[in-house]
């Protein structure tokens, strides 16, 4: 695939009709609806070549039979990525005037060399991604695990996940009530500390150098006069 290579045309064909298409047709529609009468219908997916272009095409069932014509040199998995964002448009809407907008804009996009190496990247990701799981699902099986097993696990990590949010709420509340016993008893010490100081300092419990203290002392009697005889 080169920097020119491109897609020049795009349709959705119902009923053995082009339903809505977008590009410089040159024959195009014409040449792919007789590819469909000749060969009795298509399979579910496919592409031909012919001497300069590559015809692509998926059938997605009662939405239609999407195809693409692209540079001969063009990237057929690149092409099946454009095909399938065309039949979730058409999931979303029938307007022949908002799918011939949408078909122009994602061909400019798909024309663009560094969209479809940003498209390119992201499907090696998925594709080795479907490799991992894969790869892991067949250890799976030689190990005897059927998916039930696979199940029963999830079940199991499911109901030990909530048993352990739980204790550790549970945990989080006696703590807590620890916490604020341990504070008051260590209050109601300070408080007790506090009454055997005061006590031993105002002499005992009487509290009697306190009060002496605290209370004004009395006046002096006066002298009674004395009487002489």
């Amino acid at each position: 695939m080169t920097n020119r290579d491109s897609i020049n045309y795009c349709c959705i064909i119902e009923d053995d009709d082009i339903y809505v298409s977008y590009g410089s047709d040159k024959g195009y529609s014409r040449t792919i609806i007789e590819h469909i009468v000749e060969n009795g219908g298509l399979n579910e997916y496919g592409c031909y070549k012919t001497n300069d272009k590559l015809f692509i095409y998926r059938d997605y069932g009662n939405i239609g039979i999407f195809v693409c014509v692209a540079d001969k040199g063009y990237d057929v998995a690149i092409c099946m990525t454009f095909l399938k964002k065309l039949s979730e448009k058409v999931e979303e809407t029938r307007s022949k005037f908002q799918l011939r907008a949408y078909m122009k804009e994602q061909m400019t996009l798909f024309s663009d060399p560094s969209n479809v190496d940003k498209v390119k990247r992201l499907q090696r990701e998925i594709d080795e991604v479907k490799d991992l799981l894969g790869e892991n699902l067949r250890k799976m099986v030689e190990r005897g695990r059927t998916i039930d097993d696979i199940d029963n696990d999830v079940a199991e990590l499911e109901n030990f996940s909530k048993q352990f949010d739980q204790n550790a709420k549970e945990l989080e509340s006696t703590m807590w009530w620890r916490n604020i016993r341990m504070r008051i008893m260590i209050g109601v010490i300070i408080l007790v500390i506090i009454f055997i100081i005061i006590t031993i300092i105002c002499g005992g419990l009487t509290y009697y150098k306190c009060r002496s203290e605290s209370e004004p002392s009395p006046s002096p009697d006066p002298e009674e006069p004395t009487q002489t005889g």
